[in-house]
This record gives C-alpha cells, structure tokens and sequence, in this order.
C-alpha cells in the first residue's frame, strides 16, 4: 500500500528538507513539526507539505501529532554536544517517540517507523562510547505492532555539493 501521508521530525534540516520535497514530488502528503519558523518557511510553499510551528511535543500531544499519518521518520540528530545531549537527542526521544508510535498505531495502523541515526558517524571528531547507541537500538527490538527499523548512515552522497 503507497503511502498518503508521511510526519518528517527533523524535517527542516539538511538531510529532511531532501526527504521533503522528494516526498511531495511524487504525490505524498508531508508533516513537518518544526521549532524553527525561519527553517520551516524553507519547506512551507511546497505544495503537499504542511510544516507545523511546534514545540518539541511529548506524551499524548505526540501520539495526536502522530495518529492519522502512515510513516513515521525520524531525522532529529546531532554530531556533536555533550554526552547528555546525544542522550537526549539519540535515546530519550527515540524512547518518547517509539512510545508514541506504538500508542499512534493502535488508533491509526503505521506503515513503518523510521528512525535515522547519526551515533557512530564517520565524521564525529570525538565519537561517543556505544552505550547511547546500544539503547537507542533496544527501542527496535521491543515486541511493537509497528516496525521500527534504524538506519545508522556515516556518509550522504549529494548532487551538486563538492568536497
């Protein structure tokens, strides 16, 4: 079954506003919750994206912002920062989201949940130990209605950008 509607967090940085607008070019009906105003005007007057002026949502505002839309992506990450900080970004809300997803899945059943991940990337100066990495991957061996499958990329590859 295609997809119809597809909710992008981290949707306005450089690797989702990509996933965005070739989402949109093939039909597909794209959410895109941002912080940013200024990041999410990027995206807003592409037809079949709508980006929402959201602070970071959690417990039942995230199942609601969630339920109705058939794919789940997640693109929130960072390279750098503090332990606490990955931990925050690459464990506590991978936990809060794939909670929410399965809570969203009973109301409307989830196609897939994708979850990409910046932990272990090639390019971090100083990577962090693997014990953030590891429970952020136990969220996709819990027993979920939805799958929830991670993708843990070092390199993009993209056209028209030269090193």
């Amino acid at each position: 079954m295609k997809p119809q509607r597809v909710i992008i967090f981290g949707g306005t940085g450089f690797v989702g506003q990509s996933v965005c607008e070739r989402l949109q070019r093939i039909g597909v009906r794209v959410t895109v919750p941002t912080r940013s105003h200024e990041k999410g005007r990027r995206l807003a007057h592409l037809p079949n994206i709508t980006v929402l002026p959201a602070a970071p949502p959690s417990g039942q505002a995230l199942t609601d912002l969630i339920s109705g839309h058939d794919i789940v992506i997640n693109l929130i990450a960072i390279l750098h920062g503090s332990r606490a900080a990955f931990t925050r970004a690459h464990v506590d809300w991978v936990a809060q989201l794939a909670d929410a997803c399965t809570a969203a899945h009973r109301i409307h059943p989830l196609q897939r949940v994708i979850n990409v991940s910046a932990l272990g990337a090639a390019t971090m100066r100083r990577p962090i130990t693997n014990k953030p990495k590891q429970r952020a991957r136990r969220f996709g061996d819990r027993s979920r209605p939805a799958p929830l499958p991670f993708c843990s990329p070092a390199l993009f590859l993209v056209r028209g950008i030269s090193s």
